[in-house]
């Protein structure tokens, strides 16, 4: 009887210790696996702002642009047409190359 619960008790704990590090193991695959998706997303989160929003224009505040000789001025409508007035039209083109994108 002292055999037979020694045998038992034996194969009980080895499979306890098997299961308990195949837990450990899993556990450290998890948090692994769930860093590098972090680090992923971040990863494609900066790449998506750095490809499609900072390259867009600035479409509020002010800009000075050199080769200006008189004040101009662009708004944009509810739609994001520009509207351009300027003093010269020089200054004009000027600011059309600027809203185009040449600056």
């Amino acid at each position: 009887m002292t055999w037979g619960c020694a045998l038992r008790c034996w194969k009980t704990s080895s499979t306890l210790i098997v299961y308990v590090l195949l837990e450990n193991i899993l556990r450290v695959l998890l948090r692994i696996v769930g860093w590098i998706l972090i680090v992923v997303i971040a990863v494609v989160g900066g790449a998506a702002w750095w490809l499609f929003v900072r390259p867009l224009p600035q479409v509020d505040g002010t800009a000075s642009l050199a080769g200006l000789q008189h004040e101009a001025t662009i708004e944009r409508d509810n739609w994001g047409i520009p509207h351009i007035r300027a003093g010269a039209l020089a200054d004009m083109a000027e600011a059309q190359g600027y809203v185009s994108g040449g600056a």
